[in-house]
């Protein structure tokens, strides 16, 4: 899953990190969405434009 700023816009950083660590869903995360997630969820890529490069 992409996280990005819109979750932050949406303060739904609460709701993001009970799905996802309800159904394990990997992340990774743009730049605005960085601190979108807890550091404490552990199924995490880091940023996508790393990814590419």
């Amino acid at each position: 899953m992409l996280v990005g700023a819109g979750v932050r816009l949406s303060n739904a950083q609460n709701e993001l990190l009970a799905f996802v660590k309800e159904y394990k869903v990997p992340i990774v995360y743009s730049l605005m969405g960085k601190d979108a997630i807890s550091e404490e969820y552990t199924i995490q890529y880091g940023s996508y434009w790393c990814l590419w490069q």
